[in-house]
C-alpha cells in the first residue's frame, strides 16, 4: 500500500508547524535561539519538545507518509542545531510515528514512536530542510529527504528510507537505509530546501527536488539553483554536478536572485498527466 496523505493525528501535527516562525531580516532568517517546541493548543492538545537548548528543533516541519508501515501517517521534525555522537552541529531529524492517543513527544526520549537521524560530520546542519520522499524504493513505506546545507562545504541532501524499526540512523554511515545527494560547488547550500517533486519522470517513482540558493549557475552569482532528482531504489550517493539523465537543474534568471530559497511540488499544472 502506498503512503496516505495526513490525516487525524499526523495533520494536526503539521498544523502545529504553523507557530514556528522565521522572521526575516535584510534578506537572512533570524532563527529561533531555543531548544525548540512545536505547541498545538487545540483539540489535538499535542506538543513536541525537543531534546536540548539550542538544537532548534522544530524550524523544519513536515508529513513523512508512512514512513514504519502501520496505516497512519508519519511526521518528522527538523533540529539542524543538535549536537548527537558528540558531533556538534551536525544536526538531526526525527521521525515521529503517529498514534491515536499520542499527547507529549520528547525527543530526548522517543521510546519506540519513532526515530532519529544524525548528520553526517559536524557542522553540516542536517535537519535545515526535512521533506517526504515519497516511497522511492517500491517497498510500501514512506521515505523522507533531510536536507543538509553545510554538508561537504557544498551542501547535501539525504534519503532515507522508511522502516519499523526505532533504531537512530547514521547520516555518516548510510548503508542500505538510503543514499546522499551530494551538491555541485562548494558555498552553494545545497539542502537549504527539499521537496518531493511528484512522478516528473513518468517512471511510478517520486521524484525529488532540492534548492540550492546560492549556486552561480550560468556564471551569475547567487542565482541560485534548483535540482530535480529522479526517484530510485538503489543506494549509491547522488553527484549534482554529474547529474546526467538522473535529473535536471533549474538556473536562477539573473544575479542575486537566490533561486531555490523555498522549493515544492507543483501538481499538474499543464494537464498532460504529470507534475
Amino acid at each position: 500500500m502506498p503512503p496516505r496523505p495526513p490525516s487525524g493525528v499526523a495533520a494536526a501535527w503539521l498544523v502545529a508547524a504553523l507557530s514556528v516562525v522565521a522572521v526575516a531580516v535584510a534578506g537572512r532568517a533570524a532563527l529561533p535561539q531555543q531548544a525548540g517546541t512545536v505547541d498545538l493548543l487545540s483539540q489535538a492538545n499535542l506538543q513536541i519538545n525537543g531534546a536540548a537548548a539550542g538544537d532548534r528543533a522544530g524550524l523544519a516541519l513536515a508529513s513523512a507518509g508512512d514512513v514504519n508501515g502501520d496505516g497512519r501517517a508519519d511526521v518528522i521534525v527538523g533540529a539542524y542545531r543538535a549536537d548527537n555522537r558528540r558531533r556538534v552541529d551536525s544536526g538531526s531529524a526525527y521521525v515521529l510515528f503517529g498514534r491515536p492517543t499520542l499527547r507529549t513527544v520528547d525527543l530526548n526520549a522517543l521510546r519506540g514512536n519513532g526515530f532519529r537521524i544524525d548528520g553526517a560530520a559536524a557542522g553540516d546542519g542536517a535537519g535545515f530542510s526535512v521533506a517526504d520522499a515519497g516511497d522511492q524504493n517500491g517497498d510500501g513505506r514512506g521515505d523522507v529527504i533531510v536536507g543538509a546545507p553545510a554538508a561537504r562545504g557544498t551542501g547535501a541532501a539525504f534519503v532515507v528510507f522508511g522502516k519499523k524499526s526505532s533504531a537512530p540512523v547514521d547520516l555518516a554511515a548510510l548503508g542500505s537505509a538510503g543514499y546522499r545527494i551530494d551538491g555541485h560547488r562548494p558555498g552553494d547550500s545545497t539542502g537549504w530546501s527539499v521537496a518531493s517533486a511528484g512522478d516528473l519522470g513518468g517512471d511510478r517513482r517520486p521524484d525529488l527536488v532540492i534548492g540550492a540558493y546560492r549556486a552561480d549557475g550560468r556564471s551569475r552569482v547567487d542565482a541560485g539553483s534548483v535540482f530535480v532528482v529522479f526517484g530510485k531504489a538503489s543506494t549509491r550517493a547522488v553527484d549534482l554536478g554529474r547529474l546526467g539523465s538522473r535529473g535536471f537543474r533549474i538556473d536562477g534568471a539573473t544575479a542575486g536572485d537566490e533561486a531555490g530559497r523555498a522549493v515544492s511540488g507543483a501538481g499538474d499544472v499543464n494537464g498532460y498527466g504529470r507534475p
